[in-house]
Formats: structure tokens, C-alpha cells, sequence
């Protein structure tokens, strides 16, 4: 199972690409062709590459080892939270105000279920699977992606397409202390035994 779920994020990143491509926003020679000096093409974006490198294994393996523990009306409701979630985050991404690979093209609509899924499997692990030391390590990775889903890397590096200050953005700050905060107060509450 954790290939055949590692398989189908993956593709669904892929799509995501193809969408960038079409759309002129998968290489900074299109972006510059057709959107302007500045922007967020898809090989540059931290976002994807979170997607890739972190959270696709990490669902992946959640699913594998828990999901035949979960209940059918907890992955109902893990679905309903998930999709919330994803359609108010990317309402919130629709205010960039330059070129963006996942929002300026129909990647956003891939972008929008892969997230709510990757949510949605996140919330079964730390609701209702059983508690392990790993959930600490899991907490530590979905932070860093979105560190890094946010665009820290290209704030350190400086890259002079993307216009975006990270570092000087409070809603970076805002989301990276919010989902610190609740994935390891959850996971603090669960090996406290608070349920």
C-alpha cells in the first residue's frame, strides 16, 4: 500500500507540473516569456518540493501503517477538516500578487485535493492513531515543509526572480508557529495521554 499511495501523490505532483508547463510557469524562461521579470515558477517552488521530498512519503507511510486501523466515519471526517483546510489555505494564496506556478494555473485545483488529502491523513495520525515517539519526528517534517512550502529557501538565497521577503512576511511567521504549535501541542497532548 505505501507505494501505490506514494505512486498516486506523486502523480498527482506531476499533474501539477504539466499544469505549470501549460500554463507558462514551469521554467523561468516562460515566466519571463510570458509573465513578466518576476514570479514563482514551478522548479523553483519550496512548496513542491516539500510535496515531493517530504510529504508524499510521509502520508505514504502513515497510510501504511495505520490506515486499516481508522474508521470509516473518522476518515469521513478527516476528509470534511482536510478539504476545509486546503480550500481556506488556498484562498489565502489567491492574494499573491505576482505570477505563482501552483495559483496561476490550473495546478491550484491538483494543488487543492493533494493538500487536502495530506491533511486529511494527518489528522487521522494524530487523532486516532495509536501514540509513538515517531509523531514527534512526523510534527518536526510537516513544520519544515512549511518552512519551506513558504518560500524560506528562496528568502535565503535571495534569488532576484521571486519578489517575495519571507523573513519580513508575518503571515510566514503566522503559519509556521501555528502549525508548530498544533501538530507538536497535539502531539504533546497524546503522549501526556490527554486522550
Amino acid at each position: 500500500m505505501f507505494f501505490g499511495w506514494l505512486i498516486a501523490l506523486e502523480t498527482e505532483v506531476a499533474l501539477m507540473g504539466l499544469f505549470a508547463w501549460s500554463g507558462n510557469l514551469f521554467t523561468e524562461k516562460q515566466m519571463l516569456k510570458h509573465h513578466g521579470p518576476q514570479g514563482l515558477v514551478f522548479i523553483y517552488h519550496g512548496g513542491i518540493w516539500g510535496d515531493v521530498i517530504i510529504i508524499s512519503p510521509l502520508v505514504a507511510a502513515i497510510v501504511e501503517c495505520c490506515g486499516s486501523e481508522w474508521l470509516l466515519r473518522q476518515k469521513i471526517t478527516a476528509l470534511i477538516v482536510g478539504f476545509v483546510a486546503s480550500v481556506a489555505m488556498h484562498q489565502m494564496y489567491t492574494k499573491i500578487p505576482w505570477p505563482d506556478a501552483l495559483m496561476n494555473t490550473k495546478a491550484w485545483i491538483i494543488h487543492m485535493l493533494y493538500t487536502a488529502l495530506a491533511i486529511a491523513a494527518f489528522f487521522l495520525y494524530f487523532i486516532w492513531a495509536p501514540f509513538t515517539p515517531w509523531m514527534w519526528l512526523v510534527s518536526g517534517f510537516i513544520v519544515i515543509h512549511v518552512a519551506v512550502g513558504n518560500h524560506a529557501v528562496l528568502g535565503l538565497l535571495h534569488i532576484s526572480r521571486y519578489p517575495g521577503k519571507p523573513f519580513t512576511d508575518s503571515f510566514f511567521w503566522i503559519q509556521i508557529s501555528g502549525v508548530a504549535v498544533l501538530t507538536f501541542g497535539v502531539t504533546t497532548c497524546r503522549a501526556l495521554k490527554f486522550w
